[in-house]
């Protein structure tokens, strides 16, 4: 899409949620999928996955789906695919957000999270809720970071994008 914007003389403006805090006690930040699941595979706590369905199994051939709670929407392809890959019921939350950080503690304790992976889906895809349900839990939460590719325009909120 950007190549043909440029080749048409179009702008492209890329919106790019906030970027997440950084590190601190109870939260790590990595580049990957892969780069989270290697922090895991030398250990053995259970994980609570809000990457959503499409790493679901990456994570669990890896690591084993008896250790993976994961949450995601609530649709019968994402379940299909989830049980193919060897879910139980029991160790899915098909929900729809937004999560209150109340909500998420609940569902991390109520999982017996110990490490919990989300992506950095900035202020609306709640992941401010998750890192301060993780950090009043006293459990890690890893953050994976979007991929960084070059944008020629990049915009985190309406106000950025009407002042250009």
């Amino acid at each position: 899409m950007m190549e043909a914007s440029l080749t048409e003389d179009v702008p492209y403006i890329r919106y790019e949620r906030e970027e997440i805090p950084e590190q601190g006690q109870f939260l790590k930040v990595v580049k990957s999928i892969e780069d989270a699941i290697k922090l895991l595979e030398d250990n053995q706590d259970q994980v609570y996955l809000s990457t959503g369905s499409k790493t679901a199994p990456d994570f669990a051939s890896v690591l084993g789906v008896e250790r993976l709670h994961v949450r995601v929407l609530p649709t019968t392809n994402v379940l299909e695919k989830l049980t193919d890959a060897g879910f139980q019921a029991n160790q899915i939350d098909a929900l729809q957000g937004p999560f209150t950080t109340a909500l998420n503690m609940e569902l991390f304790k109520r999982s017996g999270a110990q490490v919990v992976i989300t992506k950095a889906s900035g202020t609306q895809g709640g992941v401010q809720e998750k890192i301060a349900a993780c950090e009043q839990l006293g459990i890690l939460c890893i953050v994976v970071e979007r991929p960084q590719l070059n944008y020629p325009v990049v915009c985190s909120d309406v106000h950025s994008l009407l002042e250009r």
